[in-house]
């Protein structure tokens, strides 16, 4: 599993004709690490997670939920698995 860190992010949410709802990019310092889609109920396309910026796609319900995350806990990461379509959003190890 890889980790990319990122320690600022910006909140968008889309109003008018849009294939997606709401963003949030994700930075490390001044590079964009990811962007987080969040689209209406229906199929979510493939994450894109082998180049940065990597696109993570939720459907909308889950935005309150990894919006709470961001903004509750610290220090923040995207872990990446090894097959390279499966992440997850969330605080860091703190211990390696």
């Amino acid at each position: 599993m890889e980790e990319y860190i990122f320690d600022q992010y910006r909140v968008f949410y889309r109003s008018g004709p849009s294939d997606y709802t709401a963003k949030i990019t994700c930075y490390n310092d001044k590079e964009r690490v990811a962007m987080i889609f969040f689209i209406e109920e229906r199929a979510l396309p493939e994450n894109t997670l082998v180049s940065q910026p990597m696109k993570i796609y939720y459907h909308s319900n889950r935005f309150q939920d990894i919006l709470g995350i961001l903004e509750n806990e610290q220090p923040l990461a995207i872990y990446v698995f090894d097959n390279k379509t499966t992440c997850e959003i969330g605080s860091r190890e703190l211990f390696t």
